[in-house]
């Protein structure tokens, strides 16, 4: 088999598809499975966002992948931390504003008044979101490893969290690393964990549903907790980007983003190229959408700027964009107000704030039915189309340079059609018949060296989708 190759597969530009499949627990290969909690080497980047985001890749390999930073003292004064920041991150800010888990939702729930804590001794709040599964909604009745991330930094003393802690009957303590004082408590109705790292001026809470009981390493929620911590540990010292490498959908989207307050973006697992939301603009904005982002700025410059990638150059169009943006009901800024700009795979739009529009507006990289929010994975109900199947393939280049696609574990699928690039113009060949672990295709052609490939499960459909794309 030829190494002059490198692949990088998945259904979002995620890891190794092989590797993938051992993690998840669909793969019989011993030798899939991985032992090592830190990530691997990652990409030199100067952006804040992606070298501050560790991968969490051993514990939840992220087909959903979403990331966010919040620099709290820059934003405006009229935005509550609490409800603009999703997730785990708006109950740390909800937290350092006293205001704990008022929600519900059981996240950062510790007992506490939050006397001792202030959102001006916040900088930044920054997380990620993400999940191992490739739809989102009530669909996933056989749920996969999902987990949430966030680092909370400023200029904040440890003791006052520390107090919380230890008066919580919830927490447990599980001792001091690298500097941290850790805790960790279990999430009620399922096999999930939440932990805990404290020092002064930094604070980080992970937490993991779905891990343990799918691991071959980890035997306890607490090496859960431990290790999951240590992959955050290591990304603070850490310079590079190793997220780039197993979301890189994610890591292409947000650097499209200009700096500002507020910036966010998400890979996603699903990557549609057919859909039934009954309004054509619709669907013709979602057709190949691999990741979108957002970003804020404030004061005298205030705007709004929001990305959509898109799997291939011709499915970024600023027309197809626009349609959907003045079909939107949900979009709340005037479509004269936006400007539109297209480079590569990528459609970009700014407009200029008159008035701030409400916090959703903040979460939103793609003003369409099933995209609202950049922090949930994309129902396939809400697109009018059927959940793509979990399977996972495993590419190769072999020594006459063909592309060879083996299918590497998970359903039996078929209506399958392989797109690939020979001599400059894309081939499409079917890969007919029942499909199952152990199964291969070899393409009729050769493949041109740095050009994109992806298999298509039922094409010419509403349900048509990209199971896994991978570069030559």
């Amino acid at each position: 088999m030829s190494t002059r190759r490198n692949f990088l597969a998945g259904v979002a530009g995620v890891a190794a598809v092989g590797t993938l499949a051992g993690c998840l627990g669909l793969g019989d290969d011993a030798d899939d499975t991985n032992d090592e909690p830190f990530a691997g080497e990652g990409i030199e980047t100067d952006d804040e966002l992606l070298s501050s985001l560790a991968d969490p890749s051993s514990q939840v390999p992220p087909l959903y992948f979403s990331g966010y930073q919040y620099r709290i003292g820059e934003m405006d004064d009229s935005l509550d931390p609490a409800e603009t920041i999703p997730r785990l991150g708006g109950s740390v800010a909800g937290l350092f504003d006293g205001d704990g888990d008022e929600d519900g939702n059981g996240e950062g729930d510790v007992d506490s008044d939050g006397d001792d804590l202030s959102l001006d001794d916040l900088d930044r709040i920054t997380g990620s979101i993400y999940n191992s599964s490739t739809s989102g909604g009530a669909l996933d009745v056989d749920p996969l490893p999902s987990g949430q991330a966030v680092h909370a930094t400023g200029a904040f003393d440890a003791a006052p969290l520390i107090d919380l802690l230890e008066a919580s009957d919830a927490q447990e303590s599980i001792g001091e690393s690298d500097g941290y004082e850790r805790y960790m408590t279990e999430i009620q109705g399922g096999d999930g964990v939440e932990a805990w790292g404290v020092r002064d001026g930094r604070l980080i809470i992970v937490s993991r549903t779905d891990v343990t009981s799918r691991s071959d390493q980890l035997e306890t929620k607490e090496e859960t907790a431990t290790d999951a911590l240590s992959i955050e540990f290591d990304q603070v010292e850490r310079d590079d980007a190793p997220i780039a490498n197993s979301a890189p959908a994610f890591a292409d989207v947000v650097q499209t983003l200009d700096d500002g307050p507020i910036r966010a973006g998400a890979a996603y697992a699903l990557i549609p190229l057919g859909a039934d939301t009954g309004t054509q603009a619709f669907d013709d904005a979602i057709r190949g959408v691999v990741g979108a982002g957002l970003r804020a700025e404030f004061g005298d410059s205030q705007t709004l700027q929001r990305s959509v990638s898109y799997l291939d150059p011709e499915m970024a169009s600023e027309e197809t964009v626009s349609n959907a943006y003045e079909a939107s009901e949900t979009e709340e800024i005037s479509l004269d107000a936006w400007e539109f700009d297209t480079e590569g795979t990528t459609v970009t739009t700014r407009a200029p704030l008159d008035e701030l529009p409400t916090t959703a507006m903040y979460q939103t990289g793609l003003p369409v039915p099933g995209y609202e929010s950049l922090f949930n994975r994309v129902n396939p109900e809400t697109l009018g189309r059927e959940p793509s199947p979990r399977v996972f393939f495993s590419p190769a280049i072999d020594d006459d340079g063909l592309l060879e696609i083996t299918h590497g574990g998970g359903e039996t699928v078929e209506d399958l059609q392989i797109r690939y690039v020979h001599d400059g113009e894309a081939q499409h060949e079917d890969w007919t018949g029942e499909i199952s672990e152990g199964d291969q295709f070899t393409s009729e052609n050769t493949v041109d060296s740095d050009t994109q490939s992806w298999v298509t499960w039922r094409p010419d459909t509403v349900d048509a989708a990209a199971l896994i794309r991978f570069q030559a």
